[in-house]
């Protein structure tokens, strides 16, 4: 199993960032630092979930370093997720993707902000979602077009 984890690292280390981004089935609502409890968005579905952030598409207009607070709701959990998160990056979609419903803007987010009880669930959702992308049910690795494992 120790090669196994060795080549996940390596799989990981691959990408730039410091995390691995998972493409789930997930949800996100947010509200404005300031804003009023009543005026979270519409629920959004998430592009990207990381152990330090998160991305997502939005008709919505935020600006880089506008503070959210964001509730994510995953299926292992009865409540749940609230977190603060900063704009780190947003930009403008292409006409042709936002007449597709992609969302006028697509934005990267950074957490900077998750309770320790919360945080301890989140990085267990992260891992195991991580194995789950990478091994199957009896440990061997999942064939992935592009990489070599």
């Amino acid at each position: 199993m120790t090669s196994n984890l060795k080549k996940i690292k390596e799989i990981i280390a691959s990408d730039r960032r410091s995390c691995e981004r998972l493409e789930l089935p997930l949800k996100v609502r947010y509200l404005t630092a300031g804003g009023l409890a009543d005026q979270w968005s519409d629920y959004v579905w998430l592009d990207n979930l990381g152990g330090e952030g998160l991305g997502f598409t939005h008709d919505a207009e935020l600006l880089k370093g506008d503070k959210l607070d964001i509730e994510l709701k995953i299926p292992s959990e009865k409540k749940p997720f609230y977190m603060g998160a900063e704009v780190v990056w947003a930009r403008e979609n292409l006409m042709s993707l936002s007449e597709i419903n992609l969302g006028k803007y697509s934005y990267g987010l950074k957490i900077f902000q998750l309770g320790e009880e919360d945080k301890k669930k989140f990085e267990q959702f992260i891992s195991d979602s991580i194995i789950d992308k990478y091994l199957d049910d009896q440990g061997k690795f999942r064939k992935r077009e592009g990489r070599k494992l």
